[in-house]
């Protein structure tokens, strides 16, 4: 059977009523015996609902347990563990292990398991971001198959440069690339200089200047695929007050080859988001 600690245990016997008294309350449970077991006796969620057990954790680490009898209205109350508990001082020491592989949760969580927070000092706490839960099959994994045959992309060829059509880079964006900080000395800022304005093409100051990669450069890659059904998901809804602000911008993308229509089974959600100048950010 599967124990608290999510191990495997042999089981060597159950008892199906197996009576528990605390305090006087004596409780019926199923009770379960193994071996090898890091406790004597665990009292799960079967004792606790038949006891109606309440649980308190007080700030100092002690844990209170409120319990009721099944055939009369008699409620008790005990201390189930101190806050300098030796039980308590074990767990934390077997939690926390060695010193380089310290992982502690916060303080409100370590309350809740009745362990007290002044056995852990601040340096040893971390905090622990927990992600939204995954099921199995909402996992995307790998495909276990082969892949046909397709080009791989090599080093770049080198090609020439052509020149400078318009001037890019003037005097003021220069100066704002190479600021005189006092790192680079005057002829090392002149070579530099020099240097920006041969390949001032790669600079895009504004939506006209931005490019593609030609080909002769380096070739498009192919990436090869398995067989799959193609997706096609629709994009979020443009509200009417920035429509004709998205119209333009993608006719504009358009124009400048950042984006081509395309009437392919693939579709993908997208969405634009205004920037702090008011123009829109694809």
């Amino acid at each position: 059977m599967k124990d608290a600690n999510q191990g495997l245990k042999k089981l060597r016997g159950v008892c199906h009523q197996c009576s528990i008294s605390i305090s006087g309350v004596e409780t019926q449970v199923p009770t379960f015996i193994t071996g090898d077991a890091d406790y004597e006796v665990l009292l799960g969620r079967p004792w606790e609902h038949a006891a109606r057990a309440d649980r308190k954790c007080l700030p100092d680490g002690s844990v209170w347990y409120r319990i009721q009898c099944q055939t009369s209205p008699t409620r008790v109350q005990f201390l189930a563990a101190t806050g300098k508990d030796v039980h308590n001082k074990t767990r934390v020491r077997r939690a926390i292990g060695n010193q380089q592989t310290i992982v502690q949760v916060n303080k409100l969580a370590l309350e809740q398991f009745g362990i007290p927070s002044d056995l852990i000092g601040p340096q040893e706490q971390v905090a622990i971001a927990r992600t939204k839960y995954k099921s199995v099959k909402e996992k995307i994994r790998p495909v276990l198959a082969p892949l046909p045959d397709g080009n791989c992309p090599s080093a770049l060829p080198q090609a020439p440069f052509e020149g400078v059509d318009t001037p890019r880079l003037t005097d003021q964006r220069l100066e704002q690339l190479v600021e005189n900080s006092g790192f680079l000395l005057a002829t090392e800022r002149t070579a530099f200089k020099e240097m920006l304005k041969q390949h001032e093409r790669a600079f895009c100051y504004q939506d006209s200047e931005m490019g593609l990669l030609k080909p002769h450069i380096a070739p498009p890659v192919f990436i090869p695929m398995v067989p799959h059904i193609p997706w096609s998901y629709k994009p979020f809804p443009i509200t009417k007050a920035i429509l004709s602000q998205v119209i333009v911008m993608l006719q504009e993308k358009v124009r400048l080859g950042i984006l081509e229509p395309s009437f392919g089974p693939y579709a993908n959600r997208w969405f634009v988001q205004k920037k702090k100048s008011g123009k829109l950010r694809f």
